[in-house]
């Protein structure tokens, strides 16, 4: 069974109308809460550039439907020059029904009020929902002839903001239905996305349920009765629009408003054209591994939010030529190859590539994992939704050698400050971050540093907020040769270190190393069966807790409640990564060497 998302919501333009989808968007930015997974943009024409700046309002998915077989051979089937092909767009939302629970269709010659989240208790009974004029017009007034078979008076159903849910019944069916009987009665149809919806609704016994016109598309003409500001949404159904006539402009100063921004989006667009700055910098370092590279650079091609540069820098290496022309056969020109002439190490490239990165956001990823396709889409929305966050990763499942799912590491930026203080609960390949703090901060990678990831989440949450979008986004290749299964002690050693130094800088405790190997959240040393003393064990663990409690009531670093919570309420253990029996093994010597005389 497919996993759906909740909601999508969708619009339908032509590449001269994107100034009115930006005007909704910047109304939705300004007033809602996102309670959608994804918006869905179904265009003829929309330019990169233009696609570029409507995604920096709100991410967007663009999806061209210029060359669609099924709106080819309705363009050729209606009268010429009468109808916009995104006048059909609205029937591919039964197909999105596939995907998502909900679909929320709008026309874009709206104003958006205020929050219209509220949309959603709609669609559960019969999943089809819809606004209803109350104006009585008949459904005859969508066809120059009636049509046999069908109730042609009945009043029509709105087709400019629908609320399908896959409740619907055979939706799998109607978009293709809707396409022929388009093209069927092409030479007749007067409103034709609105006269095909209501025979539909008719042929397949559907029931719609009404939508609070007054409320979610409310006409123009109608708010100089209303308090217009009851409205969520304002439609300009007829020929008279925000953008084309005084008195409407009058009475919608807002619309106005928002134009206006883009226009000044659009201005500065223009004069940056020659450095076009990309919403995302992804940056990813190489050194000679070539053999799982197209599935990692493929994930990130394909990611439906498109704004990004991927900055890869190729370290020195016998095959660094190689892998280079491999890239560049990938012909995408978001693509930024950086060659260093020797060899700088891991961290170091890294900080070359962010050094470079003209996004406002930074996203890592490794040459061998797997970013699902909204990874970035995900990430975005939660950072647009979570205005004080600078930084986030996602849950991830390990594939190749052991299968685990990851998905309990926490989203509560106070609670990650805290688990910080035992290990690393971010996934390195998952991260986003914003770059301005980057910058402010300086927080760059440590190339002295082993484990370089966990030390600059370290120090990053001392100056800013960091947390996890809590979805499975990335899936992590244990192929034996990451570093952490290959270098078990040195990245064992790397994150006591890294724990010593938050427990310095922010307890003002020095720990002895029993202490921190006690605590430590990579091995849990007291269910460990070859570790005899475990009452001594428990006693030392148990005092050091007591003195980091105590510590922090002075240091005031960490929520004092949320701090208590964990380290009474609940093991502190939580295996980052799952340890080999090599590693399990090889660490026996030096564990038994402190615990003996404890």
């Amino acid at each position: 069974m497919i996993n759906k998302k909740n909601c999508a919501i969708v619009f339908g333009i032509t590449s001269d109308y994107s100034f009115a989808l930006a005007n909704v968007l910047l109304g939705m930015k300004k007033y809602c809460k996102i309670f959608w997974d994804d918006i869905i943009v179904f265009h003829s024409g929309l330019s990169e550039d233009n696609q570029g700046l409507l995604t920096g309002i709100l991410p967007c998915s663009f999806i061209d439907f210029g060359n669609n077989e099924w709106c080819i051979k309705v363009m050729d089937a209606m009268p010429p020059n009468r109808y916009s092909i995104a006048t059909f767009f609205r029937y591919e939302c039964f197909n999105l029904l596939k995907k998502y629970k909900k679909v929320i269709w709008s026309d874009v010659d709206v104003l958006i009020q205020s929050d219209f989240s509220d949309v959603l208790k709609y669609g559960d009974k019969t999943g089809y929902a819809c606004t209803i004029s109350h104006e009585f017009t008949p459904i005859e007034a969508n066809f120059s002839r009636l049509i046999k078979g069908y109730d042609m008076f009945i009043p029509i159903r709105n087709a400019g903001f629908l609320l399908l849910s896959d409740k619907l019944l055979k939706y799998g069916d109607l978009a293709k239905w809707c396409y022929e009987k388009t093209i069927e009665y092409a030479e007749i149809l007067r409103m034709p996305d609105q006269g095909v919806l209501n025979l539909m609704i008719q042929d397949f016994n559907i029931e719609p349920e009404e939508i609070d016109i007054y409320k979610y598309h409310c006409f123009t003409d109608w708010t100089q009765a209303l308090d217009s500001t009851i409205s969520a949404i304002v439609h300009a159904y007829s020929p008279r629009k925000f953008w084309n006539n005084h008195d409407v402009k009058t009475r919608f100063p807002e619309w106005t408003e928002n134009n206006t921004k883009f226009k000044d989006l659009t201005l500065k667009e223009k004069f940056t054209a020659k450095d076009k700055t990309p919403a995302i910098s992804v940056i990813m370092s190489i050194y000679d591994r070539i053999k799982y590279l197209d599935e990692s650079v493929i994930s990130i091609l394909n990611q439906t939010f498109s704004d990004f540069e991927f900055i890869i820098v190729l370290e020195y290496s016998n095959v660094q030529n190689e892998i280079e022309k491999k890239l560049l056969e990938y012909n995408d020109d978001r693509i930024v190859i950086l060659k260093n002439d020797k060899n700088l190490g891991f961290s170091a490239s890294l900080n070359v590539a962010m050094d470079n990165a003209k996004g406002s956001f930074i996203a890592r990823m490794d040459d061998d994992d797997i970013s699902h396709p909204e990874r970035f889409q995900k990430q975005m929305n939660f950072l647009a939704e979570n205005p004080t966050v600078s930084m986030c990763g996602t849950h991830v499942e390990s594939f190749m050698l052991e299968h685990n799912i990851w998905n309990s590491y926490p989203t509560d930026p106070e609670l990650i400050k805290i688990r910080l203080l035992f290990g690393n609960v971010l996934w390195h390949p998952t991260m986003m971050m914003k770059k301005s703090d980057i910058i402010k901060y300086k927080l760059y990678y440590d190339m002295n540093v082993f484990t370089e990831d966990y030390d600059l989440w370290a120090r990053a949450i001392e100056h800013i907020k960091i947390s996890n979008v809590p979805e499975i986004l990335l899936n992590y290749r244990l192929s034996g040769e990451n570093a952490t299964w290959k270098h078990v002690m040195k990245m064992h050693n790397a994150h006591l270190d890294v724990m010593k130094m938050q427990f310095v800088k922010y307890l003002n405790i020095i720990p002895t190393n029993d202490e921190l190997h006690l605590i430590n959240g990579r091995i849990d040393l007291l269910t460990a069966t070859y570790v005899h003393n475990q009452d001594s064990a428990k006693r030392i663990r148990s005092a050091f807790i007591k003195k980091i409690v105590e510590a922090n009531k002075e240091t005031k670093f960490y929520n004092q409640e949320k701090l208590e919570e964990y380290l009474y309420g609940r093991p502190i253990i939580h295996h980052p990564l799952p340890m080999s029996p090599q590693a399990v093994w090889s660490l026996k010597s030096t564990i038994k060497n402190f615990i003996k005389n404890a």
